[in-house]
């Protein structure tokens, strides 16, 4: 990696500036992901000095992308996991990210909708419809809109109502029974108002068998209601509302389990306690109580429902003001409710049953500015957000031996059942004000120069209770905790066009991510932090080049000095599932190549590369193991996304298409131990897809096929060893959609 980095020619050690902006004027989708990316800048030169992708609404149909989560498959620097089904997706780009599965965790990802910034992890991941396109920002953010990352941004960008009456409907059907349908209609422009009213609902059965029930699993259960209005002044003043309501009542993902106890009777050589390889592929590892899991990922046995409701509500108004001066105001409210039912140990057996009960409250406001005044133009901004989660954890341990007659021992509790319910609250208040300015030095060259203040408090309370008996017992009375943060961020970069649609940039930026508390803090040895807050410095630097013959080219390199990563980690017993928050410093150095190639004969091509190097550079975690040199989590060395389509015009009424994506990781790690338990091996997922359009009636009919090749992608994993076993969650194998659209 080293090697190839050194190697690169001085002209490339530069940016990335999305193909978008390459693509000719008659491609819809490019233009307008343009505009979602424009609006957010103070002005097209400095656009080239942001590293960012822009994915369109042509993009997100051919992959089938239902949720953000799925936006990984259209970025080689995007990575995700998630333990849990639709809610609290853990982003990571360019290996930077949060790995903490509780929701008190402030995301290293900023995540919008539209203007607005989503606070809390347990309505992040989006469900995608009636969607224009979505961009990626990629590095520190912060000095031109919205809260501070340490990562990036992830915006996502709904239509806006149309100026005439019209609307769409798409049916879908495919595998697992599945069955969606997505409609949207625009009342066109009455008077100064027009409104766009929008909703879906998707249904399957899953593809995964409980062997206990015989019942498929890992269904989906969704609908999304939104309406979207925007008023014309006729004047320098206009505004728009949106409200949304979304609900979720899928089975959470079921979990494979990996036994970790071998029998003793495998042979010369066996170590009994111990699973290597050999006795994994043999499905011989058992749990805790005896349990032999099945090596088959789509099959588990569960000896309780594993269910997820979530539930969200989402108001926001945006009133603007055009003028030398453009005047921006963003108000919103963003309320999610979640609660999950866990079987834990994803056996037969009643050994560990979780439920997981959040509310989380959102309210935030954004002032932006904007101007422009000869050579020098300018965004400020001020950003103010409050915060409040609440939560009530409830877990079972052991039950198993409470149904063969062992009892509660309030004395030696941890070695027979018990009963816990954790209640916490964490309230956020933050406060910010940014700004950034574009001095347009030559007609060629353009400086940059950011800043922003932050300053949050966020207040943590917790305690634990048994539930075995009455009145309950204290376990871990209640532990409270205050903390109190202020930094300053900021970006410097330029940017010069030495030719045509050809152009270099280097940027350097600073960023931020407030201290963490530590939700998993169960028990009284448990410390609940807080966590000392993060901070990275990132320095990158990219050409971009538009060649003659219809090829666009950009490459970028970058290094980032990460210093205090907030890293969680299990801790073994006892007691029994410990959670704990680290400190520790990493280093990342990468490279990204994107080409875009729109040819003769409707043939057009992208391809994107990205290579990481992302270790930790000094980090003794909570188990005392040195991890200096261990891959950081969800980051592979290797990504390579490959995106071909074939257009034809058939007669003048009819278009084929033919669409194929290749998309390629190397091995990624699930914690900071880089065990090979606790990895997802390389993979090559393939999509393809067939549309067939009749423009004179507005109809669409596309068939859809992922995963074609049918692999089994382990997409998360939790080290629970004190039960025995490893939680294993895998993706969806192969699947078949056909749809068919209607414009009127």
């Amino acid at each position: 990696m080293t090697k190839l980095l050194i190697t690169l020619p001085a002209l490339l050690i530069c940016g990335f500036y999305p193909a978008a902006a390459q693509q000719d004027e008659g491609d819809e989708k490019r233009l307008e992901t343009i505009t979602i990316s424009a609006d957010r800048f103070a002005s097209a030169e400095s656009l080239r000095a942001v590293s960012a992708e822009t994915i369109g609404a042509e993009d997100i149909a051919r992959t089938s992308i239902t949720r953000a989560d799925d936006l990984s498959s259209l970025s080689a620097s995007l990575t995700q996991r998630s333990i849990f089904g639709s809610s609290a997706p853990q982003f990571f780009i360019r290996g930077v990210g949060s790995n903490d599965i509780n929701p008190t965790a402030n995301p290293g990802i900023a995540i919008y909708e539209d203007d607005v910034f989503i606070a809390s992890p347990l309505g992040q991941n989006l469900a995608f419809f009636d969607i224009a396109g979505a961009s990626i920002y990629k590095g520190p953010q912060g000095t031109l809109f919205g809260r501070n990352a340490t990562g990036g941004a992830i915006v996502v960008q709904t239509r806006s109502p149309g100026e005439t009456p019209g609307g769409d409907i798409r049916a879908s059907a495919g595998d697992n029974s599945f069955r969606g349908v997505e409609a949207a209609y625009d009342t066109g422009r009455f008077g100064p108002v027009a409104l766009r009213i929008s909703g879906m609902a998707r249904n399957s059965d899953g593809f995964t068998t409980n062997a206990v029930t015989g019942n498929r699993v890992n269904g989906l259960d969704e609908w999304g209601f939104r309406v979207r209005g925007d008023l014309d002044l006729n004047g320098p003043w206009g505004a728009a509302a949106m409200l949304e309501l979304g609900a979720d009542r899928s089975e959470m993902t079921a979990h494979q389990g990996l036994g970790l106890f071998a029998p003793e009777s495998l042979g010369p050589g066996s170590v009994p306690g111990i699973c290597n390889p050999d006795r994994i592929a043999a499905g011989s590892c058992v749990n805790l109580l005896g349990y032999n899991y099945s090596s088959d990922p789509y099959t588990v046995a569960n000896d309780r429902p594993t269910e997820e409701t979530l539930d969200v509500t989402h108001g926001s108004i945006v009133v603007t003001r055009d003028g030398p001066v453009r005047f921006k105001s963003v108000t919103a409210i963003r309320v999610a409710n979640r609660n999950i039912l866990e079987d834990a140990d994803a056996s037969p057996l009643s050994i560990a049953n979780l439920d997981f009960l959040n509310e989380s409250e959102a309210i935030s406001q954004e002032f932006n500015l904007k101007a422009q005044a000869g050579p020098l133009s300018w965004t400020s901004g001020l950003f103010f957000l409050d915060d409040q989660l609440t939560t009530a954890n409830r877990y079972d341990n052991l039950g198993q031996l409470r149904q063969n007659g062992v009892t509660f021992s309030p004395v030696n509790f941890f070695l027979g059942p018990f009963r816990l319910q954790q209640d916490y609250a964490q309230t956020v208040s933050s406060a910010a004000i940014y700004g950034e300015v574009d001095w347009l030095a030559t007609s060629a060259l353009t400086l940059t120069a950011g800043l922003r203040y932050t300053r949050e408090e966020t207040d943590f309370e917790t305690s634990t209770v048994f539930r075995e008996a009455l009145p309950d017992t204290t376990l871990s009375p209640r532990r409270a905790g205050s903390v109190d943060d202020e930094a300053l961020s900021w970006r410097l970069a330029g940017s010069w066009a030495f030719a045509e649609d050809r152009y270099v940039f280097v940027s350097a930026s600073r960023g931020f991510r407030s201290s963490s508390f530590n939700g998993g803090a169960l028990f009284p040895a448990d410390t609940i932090g807080p966590v000392e807050p993060e901070e990275i410095t990132a320095v990158e630097a990219g050409v971009s080049w538009q060649w003659a013959s219809g090829l666009s080219s950009q490459v970028s390199v970058f290094q980032y000095a990460y210093d205090g990563l907030q890293d969680f980690t299990f801790r073994p017993n006892p007691p029994p599932t410990r959670q704990v928050l680290d400190s520790a410093d990493a280093g990342i150095t990468g490279m990204e190549a994107n080409f875009a190639w729109k040819g003769t004969f409707g043939l057009s091509a992208d391809i994107s590369l990205a290579l990481l190097d992302a270790t930790y550079t000094d980090f003794i975690d909570a188990n005392g193991i040195d991890r200096n040199g261990a891959r950081l989590t969800a980051t592979p060395e290797t990504a390579l996304r490959v995106s071909a389509q074939y257009e034809r015009a058939i007669g003048s009424d009819f278009g084929l298409t033919l669409a194929v994506d290749l998309d390629h990781r190397s091995e990624i790690y699930f914690d900071s131990s880089n065990s090979a338990l606790l990895s997802s091996p390389q993979v090559t997922l393939l999509r393809t897809r067939v549309l067939l359009v009749d423009r004179k009636r507005g109809l669409e009919l596309a068939l859809e096929a992922s995963n074609i090749t049918n692999e089994a992608v382990l997409v998360d994993a939790l080290n629970i060893s004190e039960y025995g076993l490893i939680q294993q969650t895998y993706g969806a194998p192969r699947q078949v959609f056909l749809s068919v659209s209607k414009s009127y």
